[in-house]
C-alpha cells in the first residue's frame, strides 16, 4: 500500500481521546507510525500485519520494551489490533486497515489480479507487450564505449587543452580521456609520432587566420592533420625563399 487514508478528526474520536489521554500525542505519533509500517508491508495477498523483534519496534517508536507492551494492549483495545508476543518477536496487524485502502493501491491489485487468466495464461496485453519487446532489440542502451590511453597521452591532451582555453576562455572543459584517447589514436593508428602532433598542434594553434579556431579538439586536430601539415609545408616554403631573397639583396 503506497497511501492509507487518514481521518482529520481522528483526534476528536473517543478511543484516540482514551489513548491521547494516556500516552499524550507521542501515542498519537506511535499509531500513525505503526499503521504506516503495516501498510508499506502490505502486498497483494491482504496482508496487514508486521513482524520484527521487539528491539526493533522499540528503536521504530523510541521507547522500552515496557511502554510498548503496554501501548500494544491500549491498542488491541481501542482500535481492534491484533498483537502476539514471544519471547524475541512481536507481531502486529491492523485488520481495519483494508478498509482504507488507496485509490493507488486499488487499482496495482486490480491490475494484478486481471494480470491472468483463469488458465494461468498472460494476458493479451501482456502477450502484446512482450512481442514488442522482443522486436525492438536495439533501443537497448549500448555499453559505453572503453577508452585506452598512456599517460603521455592525458599530458598531451591537458596541454592542448590549457591553449584552447586561453584562446577561448568561456570554452567548456571538455573530457580529457576521450582527448587522450584521440591523441592516442594519432600514434598508434595514424603513425603519428607525439613531436609530429605537438609541433602541429602548435602551428594550428598559434594560427590566427583560421586553425586556432578550427582546431578546439584532439579529435579536431586528428580530423585537419594532414591540411595543417601542408599548409606548414607551404608556410617552410615560403620562409626559405624569403630568407633566399634576403641573402641575394645582402650580397649584391
Amino acid at each position: 500500500m503506497k497511501y492509507f487514508q487518514h481521518r482529520t478528526a481522528l483526534k476528536d474520536d473517543e478511543n484516540m481521546k482514551a489513548l491521547i489521554s494516556q500516552f499524550g500525542y507521542a501515542g498519537y505519533g506511535w499509531f500513525f507510525r505503526i499503521q504506516e509500517v503495516l501498510a508499506h508491508k502490505m502486498d497483494e495477498t491482504d496482508r496487514c500485519h508486521y513482524e520484527q523483534p521487539s528491539t526493533e519496534w522499540c528503536s521504530l517508536l523510541k521507547v522500552k520494551r515496557k511502554q510498548l507492551v503496554c501501548f500494544l494492549k491500549a491498542l488491541e483495545k481501542l482500535f481492534g489490533f491484533k498483537v502476539v508476543c514471544s519471547d524475541l518477536l512481536i507481531r502486529i496487524s491492523d485488520p481495519k486497515l483494508l478498509e482504507r485502502h488507496d485509490n493507488y493501491t486499488k487499482r496495482c491489485r486490480q491490475k494484478a489480479a486481471q494480470g491472468q487468466n483463469n488458465d494461468g495464461k498472460m494476458s493479451p496485453l501482456e502477450v502484446e507487450v512482450e512481442v514488442k519487446k522482443n522486436k525492438t532489440p536495439g533501443r537497448e542502451k549500448p555499453a559505453p564505449r572503453k577508452l585506452f590511453f598512456s599517460s603521455e597521452d592525458l599530458e598531451i591532451a591537458t596541454s592542448f587543452w590549457v591553449s584552447i582555453s586561453r584562446l577561448y576562455p568561456t570554452t567548456k572543459e571538455p573530457d580529457l580521456k576521450k582527448w587522450a584517447n584521440d591523441v592516442r589514436l594519432m600514434r598508434v593508428v595514424d603513425k603519428r609520432t607525439t613531436e609530429q602532433i605537438k609541433e602541429v598542434f602548435k602551428y594550428a594553434n598559434n594560427d590566427n587566420r583560421f586553425w586556432a579556431s578550427t582546431v578546439l579538439s584532439a579529435s579536431g586536430l586528428r580530423n585537419n592533420f594532414d591540411k595543417i601539415v601542408a599548409q606548414m609545408g607551404d608556410t617552410k616554403k615560403r620562409a626559405a625563399n624569403s630568407n633566399c631573397g634576403t641573402s641575394r639583396r645582402l650580397v649584391f
